[in-house]
């Protein structure tokens, strides 16, 4: 096994979903093609695009929408220079890029969230529709007024797209005079009364975007009252970069909003597309979460096998994704599912095990496990045929590829990894106290192997009683077995019994 072929095999993996996970994204951020972004002198067009995309990854951002004021040609250049090279579509290939755009109507902004398919025919018919002309594309001056806010709503939703309120407690955002605190600047037109109900209240809303916690409070209270409540849905509070420029030297050179991946919301989702961010952003309760539940623990990702009992058709590997979290295999007798974890433990704990104690070689060619271990992936390979049984990669969070790992091995025997087969289960059932070996497995993984040195002491101090305690028990017979008066042996007897079940209790408790 080799680094090329672990790394395939990894990006292969990730092709499989996992069920239900925390996705990072951020439908505001600007390009150069806002003529209020900030351009590093010296700095080509394309090397500056670069610097965006390679901030969106670096920070696991995993859904990003392109707004600048206006136009779409931020989000087309950004496009086309991914599609420009075959290196930055493999780069890339985990990044939902979405057609975005920031539009301004009656002097508050206002952005609009397409699919990455939104094409350019489509884009030229909606900026017409809505009133901005060629000439005010990327900046602030194009108004689209004519239409009022309440059809432009419904325009963007005719266009495929969805609405969402811009940095609506911050100045130009459309609730800043309700969330204005004071010192701060008045603005010449705000919304009030029935127009600001109309704008919460409107069924093609999904979502507004606010600065602050200030903001989100204020907001609240608003939305809470019967005249701006809504009765369809509850409507998201969405935090955005709104970034106007990069990272120069490690500081933030926009002269408005913060930088990529400093500022984000978050969603659980089964799989990114368009479509599946629409639905979460319409099931706020269940889907829009407020604080990152990214185990902070390692995890397995997934792991890919190659073996004739898990064969899959037309693949030399079978895969298998997990999730961060709870997982469950289901499959009817013989289909695999024992061995199958039994692989994984083998791989992970092979050095714990012993070489001549494994399992499942018979089962099994080559088996690669994935785990990640905060910012670093490692993948766990043993190679059932070769002289070099288990080799490590590692791979950072930033890196594209795998490399060899030569570090210490010591964070594979903190990995607790725990196989409960249906048998036991089952003895569970009949057997309550054998409950409490599910409570060490817990207690060894929570307290990363804290008190698993100290359990395994103990465990091995009553070993050593028992064995102690055998062989007095033993000995004290036999001597008892050489008194020939029967009253007397006994007399021994009853209290070498009650001895016996005093030092029983103590070593049971223990």
């Amino acid at each position: 096994m080799n680094k090329k072929k672990v790394t395939e095999l990894f990006e292969k993996l990730l092709e499989n979903g996992c069920g239900v996970r925390t996705v990072k994204f951020d439908l505001h951020i600007h390009t150069p093609e806002s003529k209020d972004f900030y351009k590093p002198k010296g700095m080509d067009e394309n090397a500056l695009h670069l610097s965006i995309l390679q901030e969106i990854i670096d920070n696991d951002i995993e859904i990003v929408a392109v707004t600048d004021h206006n136009t779409f040609n931020g989000f087309n250049k950004l496009k086309n220079l991914i599609k420009s090279s075959r290196e930055l579509k493999r780069k890339y290939k985990g990044l939902l890029l979405l057609c975005g755009i920031e539009i301004t109507c009656y002097s508050n902004h206002l952005l609009a969230i397409f699919d990455s398919n939104f094409d350019l025919e489509r884009q030229g018919n909606f900026l017409h529709d809505i009133g901005i002309d060629r000439d005010s594309q990327g900046t602030e001056n194009a108004m689209a007024d004519e239409l009022g806010i309440s059809a432009l709503f419904e325009k963007i939703y005719y266009y495929g797209g969805i609405a969402i309120l811009a940095h609506a407690d911050s100045e130009k955002g459309f609730l800043y005079t309700y969330c204005r605190q004071s010192g701060q600047q008045e603005v010449a037109f705000s919304f009030t009364g029935k127009s600001l109900a109309k704008i919460v209240k409107s069924p093609y809303l999904y979502g507004i975007q606010v600065c602050s916690d200030y903001g989100k409070n204020r907001i609240s209270q608003l939305i809470s009252n019967s005249d701006y409540k809504r009765i369809d849905r509850d409507l998201p509070f969405l935090f955005f970069s709104d970034s106007h420029g990069i990272l120069i030297n490690g500081a933030y050179s926009g002269k408005s909003g913060k930088n990529i991946g400093s500022v984000f919301s978050m969603a659980k989702l089964s799989f990114k597309s368009f479509s599946a961010l629409k639905m979460a952003l319409t099931d706020v309760n269940a889907r829009i979460i407020y604080q990152d539940s990214e185990p902070k623990h390692p995890y397995i990702i997934g792991c890919a096998i190659k073996s004739e009992i898990l064969k899959e058709e037309k693949s030399e590997f079978s895969f298998f994704r997990f999730n961060p979290n709870m997982n469950c295999i289901i499959g009817s007798r013989g289909t695999g599912k024992s061995t199958l974890l039994g692989i994984i433990q083998e791989v992970i704990r092979y050095e714990t095990y012993g070489l001549g104690n494994l399992e499942y070689t018979d089962r099994y060619e080559t088996a690669v496990v994935f785990i990640k271990d905060g910012d670093r992936t490692f993948a766990v390979s043993n190679d059932v045929n070769s002289n070099k049984y288990r080799s490590i990669f590692v791979k950072p969070s930033q890196a594209h590829t795998f490399a060899s790992y030569s570090g210490s091995k010591g964070f594979l025997a903190l990995f607790l990894t725990k196989m409960y087969a249906q048998r036991e289960l089952y003895d569970y059932k009949i057997y309550p106290d054998k409950l409490l070996e599910i409570v060490d497995d817990f207690i060894m993984w929570k307290r990363n192997d804290e008190y698993g040195k100290y359990v395994r002491q103990i465990n091995q101090n009553i070993e050593d009683a028992w064995a102690l305690f055998d062989k007095c028990n033993k000995r004290n017979l036999e001597i008892v077995s050489y008194i020939v008066d029967e009253g007397i042996k006994k007399q021994y007897l009853e209290k070498y019994q009650n001895v016996f079940n005093a030092k029983k209790r103590y070593i049971r408790d223990a």
